[in-house]
C-alpha cells in the first residue's frame, strides 16, 4: 500500500491541534460560545474608598474631640500673687511675711511704682509673670522661700529703715532685694540675676549650701 504524501497529509487531514482548538471556539450546538458575564465587582470596589474616609473622618473627630477634653481638665500649676508689704509685716529690722510665725527664708523687693525707674519697671513685670508666680507658690507651699515687695514711693520710711532710700552716699536705691532669715536682714542680700531663672538658681545654690 503507497504511504500517503506529506503534502496530502497537511492539506486534506486534521491534525489534533487543530481538532482541538476548533472544540474549544464551536459547542456542540453548533453556536459559537457566548462571552462570560463580566463580574458586578467593580461598584462594589469603587464604594470602598468612601466607606473608608468616613470611618477616617469619624475616628479623626473622636480622637480630637478627646484632646480637647483632656485640654479642659488638664490640672494647672498653682499661682502665688506676691504680697506687698507694708508697717505691719515689719517688726523694727524683722519681717514676717505672710504670718506671725514664719522662720525661714524670704526676699523683700524694694522697689518704686514710678515708670521712670526702668531697672524697677522690668522687676514688676517679671514678679507679675505667670511662671514667676508659679515657681513663687511652689516655694510659698513648701516653706523654702517667701518674697513680698515694698513700694519705697509709698512706704519711704520702711525702705529708708532698712537702708534703700536716704542718704546719697551710702543708700542702695531701688531696686533692691533684700534677704531675711528667721526675721533678720542677711548682709548682702539677694545677688544673683534678676530673672526667673536667676532666682532659681540663687534658691538652688543656697539649698545646695543649706542656707535657707
Amino acid at each position: 500500500m503507497a504511504t500517503p504524501s506529506t503534502g496530502a497529509v497537511k492539506n486534506g487531514a486534521t491534525s489534533s491541534t487543530d481538532e482541538t482548538a476548533a472544540a474549544t471556539a464551536t459547542p456542540s450546538n453548533g453556536k459559537a460560545a457566548a462571552a462570560p458575564a463580566a463580574a458586578p465587582a467593580t461598584k462594589l470596589k469603587a464604594a470602598e474608598p468612601k466607606e473608608n474616609n468616613i470611618t477616617l473622618i469619624i475616628a479623626g473627630v473622636i480622637v480630637l474631640i478627646a484632646v480637647i477634653a483632656g485640654a479642659l481638665y488638664l490640672p494647672t500649676s498653682p499661682e502665688k500673687k506676691m504680697p506687698k508689704l507694708g508697717a505691719k509685716a515689719f517688726d523694727w529690722k524683722k519681717l514676717r511675711p505672710g504670718g506671725g510665725t514664719y522662720e525661714g527664708s524670704a526676699l523683700v523687693i524694694f522697689t518704686d511704682e514710678d515708670k521712670s525707674c526702668e531697672p524697677c519697671k522690668e522687676l514688676n513685670k517679671l514678679t507679675k509673670t505667670k511662671a514667676f508666680k508659679q515657681q513663687h507658690a511652689s516655694w510659698w507651699s513648701s516653706n523654702t522661700l517667701r518674697v513680698g515687695k515694698v513700694y519705697c514711693d509709698q512706704h519711704p520710711d520702711i525702705c529708708s529703715r532698712f537702708g534703700v532710700t536716704g542718704d546719697e552716699d551710702t543708700a542702695t536705691g531701688t531696686p533692691y532685694i533684700a534677704w531675711f532669715k528667721g526675721g533678720n536682714e542677711i548682709e548682702g542680700g539677694y545677688d544673683g540675676e534678676r530673672t526667673l531663672e536667676g532666682f532659681q538658681s540663687w534658691v538652688a545654690s543656697k539649698q545646695e549650701a543649706k542656707e535657707l
